[in-house]
């Protein structure tokens, strides 16, 4: 998609190479993961968010930009944890699994429960955290999170680690 808009929008020349491609100057790079010849491009960025496979120190001593697509995942991630926590409390599982063994006995009527009220923390609140609480907070439950720094986050009771190392339970 990226390539398509550079390609139809700024008139970017974009194009599809093969594994045994060398670069160069004024070359860029978007790829999934690293290989040794990307190195001698001007820029390459990683469309993932991590980039533990690179060796930062080679781009560095080359002089090639490298850059990642950090804070991508924090919708998907938050999407998917509010999903199974919609899941479990709605004992959604249950019913499949009462499906798919053509059981249809129901759960007792005050096994689902509604996330609306209850009490979630997340620990970390980078992107993926901060999804999480934005989505969990939406659904009417009270967030709390705990992160290394004070910085605040919208949505959410703040606890430093230090704090909560301190505290014996959150009430």
């Amino acid at each position: 998609l990226v390539a398509a808009w550079l390609h139809h929008q700024l008139g970017v020349p974009v194009e599809r190479v093969g594994d045994d491609e060398e670069f160069g100057p004024g070359d860029a790079v978007a790829t999934f993961g690293h290989r040794d010849a990307f190195v001698d491009a001007d820029w390459v960025h990683c469309v993932r968010a991590g980039y533990d496979e690179y060796p930062v120190s080679d781009y560095e001593a080359a002089g090639t930009a490298l850059t990642n697509s950090t804070g991508v995942h924090g919708t998907t991630v938050g999407e998917t944890v509010v999903g199974y926590m919609l899941t479990l409390a709605r004992r959604l599982h249950a019913y499949r699994d009462a499906q798919r063994d053509r059981e249809w006995d129901l759960p007792r009527y005050t096994e689902p429960f509604t996330l609306d009220g209850e009490r979630v923390c997340v620990v970390g609140l980078g992107t993926l955290g901060r999804g999480v609480v934005d989505r969990a907070a939406a659904l009417g439950m009270e967030v709390v999170g705990v992160r290394r720094s004070g910085d605040p986050v919208e949505n959410c009771l703040l606890y430093t680690s230090d704090a909560a190392d301190e505290e014996d339970s959150v009430d």
